[in-house]
């Protein structure tokens, strides 16, 4: 996993705030990045504005990001 429980509950969350006002998220989570436009991934890089990409998770949706991480 690229996120810790805090961090990827922390993304969850705004997440599901930006989902009541029809927003998309693309954020960085410490070296991270997470975008919601289509389902959700999160992409670790070496550095936040870096372009080399080391990982990747691809989810369909919320639903199953948050299933992966164990979220409530």
């Amino acid at each position: 996993m690229i996120l810790t429980t805090t961090q990827a509950q922390a993304a969850y969350n705004a997440m599901a705030e930006l989902n009541n006002v029809g927003a998309a998220l693309t954020a960085f989570v410490g070296s991270a990045e997470v975008d919601t436009r289509d389902g959700v991934r999160v992409v670790l890089r070496d550095k936040p504005n870096g372009l080399r990409c080391f990982d990747v998770e691809n989810y369909a949706d919320q639903a199953a990001f948050a299933a992966a991480y164990g979220l409530k």
